[in-house]
């Protein structure tokens, strides 16, 4: 997969409020998750590792794959 950073025109072609953020996000102001504070709130609160291992990659595979091209890639 390849990264390229949108420009203001193309974000806000796809929503202003995507552009609006994108302004906010290279002016400096970042959005921080307290994992540990949530980890309180929710006991249960996986790692993407873990979740990738127990359910996310099959869930994946099945969004991108479809159902015939699921049982052609190993496990």
């Amino acid at each position: 997969m390849r990264y390229a950073q949108l420009t203001h025109d193309e974000a806000a072609a796809l929503n202003p409020e995507i552009a609006e953020v994108r302004q906010r996000w290279l002016a400096g102001q970042r959005w921080h998750a307290d994992i540990e504070a949530l980890r309180v709130v929710h006991p249960g609160l996986r790692t993407l590792a873990d979740w990738l291992a127990e359910s996310g990659a099959a869930a994946l595979r099945a969004q991108l794959l479809g159902p015939a091209q699921q049982q052609a890639v190993p496990g």
